[in-house]
């Protein structure tokens, strides 16, 4: 069994930030609730979540939690610095797997 503090321990490990940024209000009506952006490899820049706020009051705010954890911490953020610092080879870093990445 695993213990709780092993998880505790990898989200303590990831040392590259995130950040919340609105969606470009040019791009926010024909674009989703919300999407990350990662990092470099290198990460001399914070991987950023994007919120779309445009006609938020069409938006059910229950699913808001649920995707901020599933985009940035412990989501595909975690996932992905974790990737980078862990100096996978080339392909791991560069190829998109959907079950890797979204399963």
């Amino acid at each position: 069994m695993l213990h709780p503090s092993l998880f505790l321990h990898i989200f303590l490990d990831c040392s590259c930030p995130c950040g919340v940024q609105e969606v470009p209000l040019s791009a926010a009506p024909h674009t989703s609730y919300g999407y990350y952006s990662p990092s470099d490899p290198s990460c001399s820049r914070p991987g950023m979540f994007f919120l779309n706020t445009y006609n938020a009051p069409s938006r059910p705010v229950s699913s808001l939690p649920p995707l901020v954890l599933h985009e940035s911490f412990p989501g595909h953020h975690l996932q992905i610095s974790l990737q980078n610092e862990l100096q996978l080879r080339m392909f791991r870093l560069s190829t998109y797997w959907t079950p890797y990445v979204e399963g």
